[in-house]
């Protein structure tokens, strides 16, 4: 009897299913076999994916289908790291900590640009300093006292995870650095934190130790993975599969380059800079950031007027430094943050720390971006950052259910 009521329970479910299916055909015209309708709709951007999850339940169901969500993602990176697509930008408008706005400047730089408000933190992020993103994750520290937490949201699906700060990091440890990145060989997301350690010596001097733990998303649990080698100055930026930092070689060493973490491997490795950069070095006239899906450099004093570009173009070999760009310095110039090279050829970068903008480095002709949601408030904080919209779940990925 009860198999009986099973059968007729999935026979119901089963012509369910299929007037769901025939209604989206009238009302769309869609008339397609599903492997076809899942790789077109891999193809779309994450705005209009989401729209397409509201037609029927069928698509909806295929759109959520972890199978079809790894689809997208791995189409989405695809058209990123080979710079196929125009980019798109997250920005964050702050007060202090405390947070404003959260827009999206979409297709930036061409001439479909456009700027989307984004759905705003939940309420427990008061205050919060934005780490990364990564595959449409954005990893985002809590700085509460009472809300020590780590969070990965996607903003488009409004999923959040939280994560514990390891027992290690609120102790007697000072919290320098996180990081997080995505492994793409294991299928991995995990966050990085860097702390340092002070430490008395056998003559009772005091010394520093950098060590780093790291939390793999769906592990649970922080674990350790040592010294770190160098000691890293400056906020992080990421390239495909590594971490980096402007840093010091060591705690007692004045050579600056660049500290590196492979995400995969879960190794640190250190690169000089170019060689003739000490003089700019000694002025504090060198930024670094990403570019092209390479390490680059920033000099702004060994050519006058105008700013050169170094790109690592092999990464960890020292003598692979190649001078790519040059951008013209105007007046009021003081510093560039670097976002991408966007698919036209121009340079996206942030320009003394206000304006966003693009630079044609093949005639230096400079264009604002997304000027509609950039605050004209220089008493409010703005962070930018690529973005590669998917409906990646943290949640699923954690080992949370949905």
């Amino acid at each position: 009897m009860e198999k009986s009521v099973g059968v007729e329970t999935m026979q119901r479910v089963t012509r369910y299913e299929e007037s769901q299916r025939k209604r989206t055909q009238e009302i769309t015209g869609w008339n397609f076999p599903e492997e076809i309708t899942s790789n077109i709709l891999s193809k779309l951007h994450i705005r209009f994916l989401m729209q397409c999850r509201c037609v029927s339940r069928s698509w909806r169901t295929l759109i959520s289908d972890p199978i079809f969500i790894h689809m997208h993602l791995t189409h989405r990176r695809t058209l990123h790291l080979n710079n196929i697509e125009d980019n798109d930008l997250v920005i964050f408008v702050r007060d202090g900590y405390l947070p404003r706005n959260i827009y999206m400047v979409e297709h930036v730089d061409c001439s479909k640009e456009s700027v989307k408000s984004l759905p705003v933190l939940p309420s427990h992020l008061s205050k919060y300093q934005v780490v990364d993103s990564c595959n449409g994750l954005l990893c985002l520290r809590n700085l509460t006292l009472l809300n020590r937490l780590i969070h990965i949201w996607n903003p488009f699906t409004g999923e959040i995870l939280d994560i514990p700060l390891s027992p290690n990091l609120m102790t007697s440890r000072i919290i320098a650095h996180f990081g997080f990145g995505y492994d793409s060989t294991h299928n991995e997301y995990k966050v990085l934190a860097i702390s340092n350690l002070d430490l008395l010596d056998e003559d009772n001097d005091n010394t520093l130790l950098v060590v780093a733990e790291v939390w793999t998303l769906g592990s649970g649990s922080w674990r350790s993975i040592g010294k770190v080698p160098f000691l890293p100055v400056d906020q992080h930026f990421s390239t495909e599969g590594s971490l980096h930092w402007m840093s010091y070689e060591s705690y007692e060493s004045d050579a600056v380059g660049i500290g590196s973490f492979d995400i995969r491997n879960e190794e640190f490795q250190f690169v000089s800079l170019p060689l003739h950069m000490d003089s700019a070095l000694n002025h504090g006239f060198v930024d670094t950031g990403p570019l092209g899906g390479c390490i680059s450099v920033v000099d702004y004093y060994s050519s006058p007027g105008r700013a050169e570009i170094w790109l690592m173009k092999h990464l960890g070999r020292q003598e692979s430094w190649t001078k790519q760009f040059v951008i013209p310095m105007t007046e009021d110039f003081q510093y560039i943050k670097l976002l991408c090279l966007l698919k036209g050829g121009d340079i996206l970068f942030v320009y003394n720390g206000a304006k966003l903008v693009s630079c044609d480095p093949r005639n230096g002709q400079i264009r604002e971006v997304g000027r509609s949601c950039d605050s004209q408030d220089v008493e409010l904080f703005i962070d930018r950052f690529v973005f590669v919209g998917t409906l990646v779940s943290p949640i699923m990925i954690g080992g949370g259910v949905e």
